[in-house]
């Protein structure tokens, strides 16, 4: 009966592959892949392996900025970013649709570059819902008065047991 509710859940979960490929780095420079995310509140997640070449590299998820900051000068936002390794992954929560690029730099290479696999999704509908930072403290409040109350009760039944026997 769980497994099939678990198995439903899986099924209906909205999870969208924006890309997965093997991209190729050269060495000393940065690749930079773009997404259009239509989909408002929703996590990228991005999971990435050094098949070959340089020792590791680095991936980073950018919010490229709107046009009027653009023609102000302004950079890209830097959303999330890994340490510089063989493999890892990311994950982000996007409150809003817009033009972003996932970054993989292969700067510390020295001569080598680097061949990197790149999975990334769109999780969103269920994977995308989160409560609040106040709500999610007052769900593990009562969560924990519910178990101490069940553990009060509990340990009176018992002592209640064992003055009878």
């Amino acid at each position: 009966m769980i497994f099939g509710v678990l198995l439903l859940l899986a099924a209906s979960s909205g999870r969208l592959v924006l890309m997965e490929e093997t991209v190729t780095v050269p060495p000393r420079e940065v690749g930079s892949f773009r997404l259009d995310i239509a989909q408002q509140r929703a996590f990228v997640e991005c999971r990435f392996s050094v098949e070959s070449g340089g020792p590791d590299v680095r991936v980073a998820l950018i919010r490229h900025a709107g046009t009027d900051r653009s023609r102000n000068g302004a950079r890209p936002e830097v959303l999330t970013i890994t340490g510089f390794e063989k493999s890892g992954r990311l994950r982000h929560f996007l409150e809003q649709a817009g033009e972003y690029s996932i970054v993989v730099d292969n700067r510390l290479s020295g001569a080598r570059e680097a061949r990197v696999h790149l999975t990334v999704n769109l999780a969103f509908a269920e994977e995308a819902r989160e409560l609040p930072p106040g709500r999610r403290r007052a769900v593990i409040l009562l969560t924990m008065c519910y178990v101490a109350a069940v553990a009060v009760f509990a340990a009176r039944r018992l002592r209640g047991l064992r003055l009878r026997g």
